[in-house]
């Protein structure tokens, strides 16, 4: 049987679809899946922007994006399945979880070029953006889709001045974590797995079987020389390097031998 790679899954998701609810619920925030939509403003001053559960399987059904039969409709509502598309001004989208991708479709009637703008905030600035220009007289469809670093919100906006509205309905906003965060550990460059490295020589190459080339030439007997290369050793404070003592490997050097000798001979002598 032929390996496959797995499919990435994302690390959270959520989709507000507005189905949940009966049609004709008002609400000024709204909640569902993990997805959460507020501060509505339809650029009415004096009004009281609120956001309503619109069934409009009759009007959008068989269209691409739409799920039925609710969609989120603003200021007001048409009984039956009948969609209605209210002025709205901008609307805060945001998610309980960290969220770095969106994708919401919109459906628009009646509006003469007006640029739809999604945008994705953090620490109280706009880090990336996309829009569409909705225009027409007839039911039209566009989906909005950005992608960028986890956001805190999301904020749509109709139009480039404070007083410009467009007329919309919205269905199936999505959020997700497309990339999970990095594990402490591996982010840091610690793990839990120990790893073997393979052993370098002098000359720079790398003995892939994990075995020092220059020590298995030496033989086996050598396996107690002091290390010669320039790799730092940690090294027990009653240990005294070979260079300060003149020893050899097993601890008597030249000068030991000599006073061995003349202890030896002294000895003989007194015997005699």
């Amino acid at each position: 049987m032929p390996w496959m790679l797995p499919l990435a899954a994302a690390a959270w998701a959520g989709t507000a679809h507005f189905d949940g609810v009966p049609e004709g619920t008002v609400t000024s925030q709204l909640t569902e899946d993990g997805v959460i939509l507020s501060d509505l403003d339809q650029r009415l001053p004096g009004s009281n922007p609120t956001m309503v559960a619109e069934d409009a399987s009759g009007s959008l059904g068989g269209l691409a994006g739409f799920s039925p039969d609710n969609v989120l409709a603003f200021g007001g509502w048409a009984p039956g399945p009948g969609a209605s598309f209210g002025r709205f001004g901008s609307l805060r989208i945001r998610s309980v979880d960290p969220a770095d991708t969106a994708t919401i479709e919109v459906f628009h009637l009646g509006n003469s070029g007006v640029q739809l703008t999604l945008e994705a905030w953090i620490g109280g600035r706009v880090v990336d953006s996309t829009s569409t220009v909705l225009a027409g007289w007839t039911v039209g469809h566009v989906q909005l889709h950005l992608q960028t670093e986890p956001f805190d919100f999301l904020r749509l906006v109709a139009g480039t001045t404070p007083d410009e509205a467009a007329f919309l309905a919205l269905d199936d906003v999505h959020l997700e974590l497309s990339v999970p965060p990095a594990d402490s550990d591996t982010a840091s460059g610690d793990s839990d797995t120990d790893t073997v490295q393979p052993a370098v020589d002098d000359v720079g190459d790398s003995d892939t079987d994990g075995v020092d080339s220059d020590r298995a030439a030496r033989g086996a007997d050598d396996t107690d020389a002091p290390v010669t290369d320039d790799t730092e050793v940690d090294v027990p404070d009653p240990y005294t390097p070979p260079s300060a003592c003149g020893c050899d490997d097993r601890g008597a050097g030249p000068v030991g031998w000599w006073a061995l000798l003349a202890l030896l001979g002294a000895g003989a002598r007194r015997r005699r």
